[in-house]
């Protein structure tokens, strides 16, 4: 069984579903597509983004913390120095919250943050000592102990290295991030060119063998018609198949059969009419008669009887068509049986 030969409503329910089929693959790839890009854009959120912006409130937290240790040297009273290590604890407890968020975030070594932590570790004790200090009255040996090249300040230091050092490795892990993003926004874009180059000409394939499939019969049997209406009586649909157009090219030759054999139907009968009324004479009517009738039905020859005058005499007549030849004979047949070409000739016999 061929395409053509399935029915026109399977054949439209296959394009159109299978057109349907290319569209949602289409849907499918866009969305895994999106997918992707969401994923690349994600993980440069949730990693270089989150590390960067944590470190950037680390290094905010510890120069808070160095300010607040400073604002303990200018407190006049016992409230505006508690209102100083209360900030230094806030400072404290978001420090820590941000060490959590580039523990988890980090996609560098661990051994950064941990030497990260100890170094800040090794910081908030030397800030601790020069508290304790400048509260036990030494405020001059406390002073020493901040200033850029104290043991606090140098520490500091340290930590604004080790903070920096994760910073330019989270900036470069967020340009490589950027960088395989662009590279498979490219790739995605020539793959999805290809895909829909690919389902655009399927479809517009799919559209014309369905087009065709339609087109093709209904120009076959319109041109069958036009002849058959213009006179043409021989003129039949060459199309056939299994399918409503071949059910349809099938009832239009049938009916052109029908119609035909009933024209040339009324045509003999016009014929044989025409002889009747042309001839008056009885004998002369009957032979036009019958040589109209062996012309209709192709008999080689005939023949018939018919009564004279005389009640005790017939006259028989037979006609013979040897090719295209016609003859007739006319005989006389007696009451006995006796037939003959008239006087003098043999005996024939008759055939009715």
């Amino acid at each position: 069984m061929t395409l053509n030969d399935l029915k026109i409503g399977t054949q439209l329910r296959l394009g159109l579903g299978t057109i349907l089929l290319c569209v949602a693959l289409l849907g499918a790839l866009a969305w895994v597509q999106a997918e992707q890009l969401w994923l690349q854009t994600k993980g440069l959120y949730d990693h270089p983004l989150m590390v960067r912006r944590s470190i950037g409130r680390l290094e905010v937290d510890v120069e808070s913390m160095s300010g607040h240790v400073r604002d303990l040297f200018l407190a006049r009273n016992d409230r505006e120095i508690m209102a100083s290590l209360q900030n230094i604890e806030i400072e404290k407890t978001d420090a820590e919250r941000q060490f959590a968020i580039v523990y988890d975030r980090y996609l560098g070594p661990r051994d950064d943050i941990a030497t990260l932590q100890d170094d800040f570790v090794k910081w908030t004790a030397l800030r601790d000592e020069t508290v304790r200090l400048l509260r036990a009255g030494k405020t001059s040996e406390a002073e020493d102990r901040i200033r850029p090249g104290g043991v606090s300040g140098a520490q500091w230091e340290v930590v604004r290295s080790r903070l920096q050092k994760i910073d330019d490795f989270a900036r470069n892990r967020g340009d490589k991030f950027y960088q395989a993003a662009t590279e498979q926004k490219d790739a995605l874009n020539r793959q999805l060119g290809v895909i829909v180059a690919v389902i655009l000409l399927f479809s517009l394939t799919v559209a014309w063998l369905l087009l065709r499939a339609i087109k093709a019969p209904l120009a076959e049997l319109t041109a069958a018609s036009d002849q058959f209406r213009q006179g043409k009586m021989g003129a039949r649909s060459r199309y056939l198949s299994a399918n409503e157009f071949g059910i349809l090219s099938a009832s239009f030759n049938a009916m052109a059969d029908a119609t035909q054999t009933e024209m040339q139907m009324s045509e003999n009968a016009a014929q044989l009419a025409g002889v009747m009324l042309r001839e008056d004479e009885v004998h002369a009517f009957c032979l036009e008669l019958l040589e109209g009738l062996l012309q209709h039905t192709g008999s080689p020859g005939g023949s018939g009887v018919l009564p004279e005058r005389r009640k005790d005499r017939v006259r028989a007549f037979r006609i013979h068509r040897p090719g295209r030849r016609r003859t007739r004979r006319l005989l006389r047949i007696g009451t006995g049986g006796r037939a003959g070409r008239g006087p003098g000739h043999a005996p024939d016999s008759a055939h009715h």
